[in-house]
């Protein structure tokens, strides 16, 4: 019996340890590059980093308790966004951007000028 609760307690213990030591922390990052690469001009302004932060690390103690289920369900997420279809304005930005990028690139190797 005393061993089944070590087993119990050492599993809690390493659920908890890499919640806390690499989800959580990642969730943050995630958060913070998100947030900077949304909003880059309040990026610029020490307090909404400061709080962006504070709200990050709170939802990170959920995604810490609750990691596996985020992993699944950000892996189902990525899943379901690949295979759904583009909407037509995407369509057009990927179109408009791969359209610039074969223009440059027959620029940068003198093809068309």
């Amino acid at each position: 019996m005393i061993a089944l609760v070590i087993i119990i307690l050492a599993f809690l213990a390493s659920y908890f340890w890499i919640g806390w030591r690499y989800v959580g922390p990642r969730y943050v990052l995630r958060e913070m590059t998100r947030q900077i690469r949304e909003y880059p001009r309040l990026a610029a302004e020490a307090d909404y980093v400061a709080g962006w932060r504070k709200t990050a690390s709170a939802e990170a103690w959920g995604v810490a308790v609750i990691w596996p289920l985020c992993l699944l369900a950000w892996l189902f997420t990525g899943k379901l966004a690949i295979r759904a279809p583009l909407t037509d304005f995407e369509a057009k930005q990927k179109a408009d951007a791969q359209a610039a990028r074969i223009a440059d690139l027959e620029r940068q190797l003198g093809i068309r000028k």
